[in-house]
């Protein structure tokens, strides 16, 4: 029998008839085959408890103007080789820095230096190695090139203390370990792969706040109806023309053929207002004649010059918009189609609307508080637009060119609401006529703490932000909030000016820490 424990082994022969009936030569080739894996085994499982040994990290964070660099290290003794991995992460989007150039310099009590080449272990990490001699505090210092050939200059908050042995630099890594009750881990590995952000919160001069719904509506020189001037057949100008579809000035809309029908025959006409204008012009030129020699009147004259006008009038409208008893609709400006109401072989009679023309020039922003709000909007400052029940971000309205048009007066009857209007210049990514969430929100002469609303979780009626404790390590901290334009909340208690929170990733984070399920050193290649 073979039994195994902890890497050693011994062989019990139960029966001695068996043993005497092996062949011992085969056999001892056997034993030692089977003892030379269980070493291997052994010598295996003993190196992975060795790089599990160290329970504690040492952890430094730093920032440059535009680069956060933040460094681990096992904890440092004499004569142990100490692996320095540092992580560095753009501001600008919090994604790890690629293609740069590290080196990492240290300093000793004694005034010796070390200089460190790293190398790159994966995207955005790179790791050193060096070896103390002696038990003495260091400085530790970290250059770094980015591939735009701009230097970083990265130096650790304090000195690190190298101890005599083992036990005190595992004792002196446990003193400096950041710990917290509601802390969840997220290795740099995973945030650099998420929509993820920090900030520190901001004081604005965030006031009152009204909550209400707006709608975008078009400006009211921005869209052109265009109507039959005719009754008959409706012709479109092609196939393909629909609701939406851009159009050019001067491009057809349509035709109306009013040839075909019985009554209001656009020939007919035609030829009505063709009689009329020659009987009309040849009346103004025999009066023309009796005028000059003084057989009629000066009021005649002038009666026979107006009636030949209005038949002129009447004449060339026709002409130059019905011929051949067609009338011709072009759009009058360049634009899109915002609804089209006929289709191809329609019957329509005069004064029937073909279609609405929009420019996209300018959009009006309608909504509608209670008269009470009325006093806070003399000190207006923006608003805030959002969809109901969207995830994406509210958009503030002035970086849409919006501002405050006019508040009205009085309430419409049927409704106790007071509509205020704003303009703007562009509409973003909102679709027109649809009702959005919207804060309007007054100016205040007192600044006061506040963060972007995306950071800011509700829990059971609670509210609380997480507060990056290392870039790797977050506190789950529970806040009282003021009011919130949309995109601001204000915080009466729970953090600091000096706080880092988390402003995208927040939900991951309490996803994350709901389940439980990611391990503390998941995603680690640090090489």
């Amino acid at each position: 029998m073979v039994i195994v424990d902890n890497g050693y082994f011994f062989i019990s022969i139960i029966h001695s008839k068996i043993f005497q009936r092996i062949n011992m030569k085969p056999f001892i080739h056997f034993i030692c085959i089977l003892a030379s894996s269980l070493a291997l085994f052994s010598c295996g499982d003993h190196h992975h408890h060795d790089e599990d040994h160290h329970a504690h990290l040492l952890s430094y964070c730093t920032y440059s103007d535009s680069i956060e660099m933040f460094l681990t290290a096992s904890p440092i003794f004499v004569g142990e080789e100490t692996h320095l991995t540092a992580h560095f992460t753009s501001l600008a989007n919090y994604k790890p820095v690629s293609d740069a150039k590290v080196d990492i310099t240290v300093v000793s009590q004694r005034a010796n230096k070390h200089k460190l080449d790293a190398h790159c272990t994966a995207d955005g990490i790179y790791s050193a190695c060096f070896t103390p001699q002696h038990a003495e505090n260091v400085t530790i210092t970290i250059h770094m090139t980015d591939a735009h050939g701009k230097k970083h200059v990265f130096n650790l908050p304090e000195k690190i203390f190298v101890a005599a042995d083992e036990e005190a630099a595992e004792h002196y890594a446990e003193e400096r370990e950041v710990e917290a009750i509601s802390a969840v881990h997220l290795p740099k590995e995973i945030s650099w792969n998420m929509d993820f952000s920090v900030e520190t919160p901001r004081m604005l001069p965030l006031g009152d706040v009204i909550h209400t719904v707006g709608k975008i509506l078009p400006g009211q020189s921005d869209e052109m109806d265009i109507c039959a001037s005719v009754s008959g057949k409706v012709i479109l100008g092609s196939r393909s023309l629909t609701s939406g579809q851009p159009i050019s000035q001067g491009q057809t809309i349509c035709t109306i053929d009013a040839t075909g029908t019985a009554s209001d025959n656009l020939w007919v006409e035609m030829e009505k207002a063709t009689a009329e204008y020659e009987k009309c012009r040849k009346e103004y030129l025999r009066i023309s004649q009796l005028a000059h020699d003084r057989l009629v009147t000066a009021t005649q004259l002038e009666a026979a010059k107006r009636d030949m006008d209005n038949a002129s009038a009447v004449y060339n409208n026709l002409k130059k918009h019905f011929s051949s008893g067609k009338q011709y609709l072009s759009a009058p400006e360049s634009g899109f189609i915002k609804n089209l109401y006929v289709r191809s072989g329609q019957y329509v009679t005069e004064g029937t609307l073909i279609a609405t023309i929009s420019q996209c020039r300018s959009w009006l922003l309608q909504a509608e508080v209670s008269p009470g709000s009325l006093q806070y909007l003399h000190n207006y400052s923006d608003a805030t637009l959002r969809l109901p029940n969207s995830s994406q971000m509210a958009v503030s309205l002035k970086s849409l060119g919006g501002h405050l048009v006019s508040i009205g007066k009085q309430v419409n009857e049927g409704n106790t609401l007071v509509p205020v209007v704003f303009s703007m210049s562009s509409i973003g990514h909102f679709v027109p006529g649809v009702w959005l969430d919207m804060y309007i929100s007054t100016q205040s002469s007192d600044s006061l703490l506040t963060v972007p609303s995306q950071a800011v979780m509700e829990e059971m009626g609670t509210y609380f932000v997480f507060v990056q404790l290392t870039p790797e390590l977050f506190e789950k901290r529970y806040v009282k909030i003021g009011a919130t334009d949309g995109l601001h909340t204000t915080i009466l208690e729970g953090i600091l000016p000096n706080d880092r929170i988390v402003t995208k990733g927040a939900v991951q984070l309490k996803l994350q820490q709901s389940s439980g399920t990611v391990d503390p050193h998941a995603g680690h290649n640090h090489g």
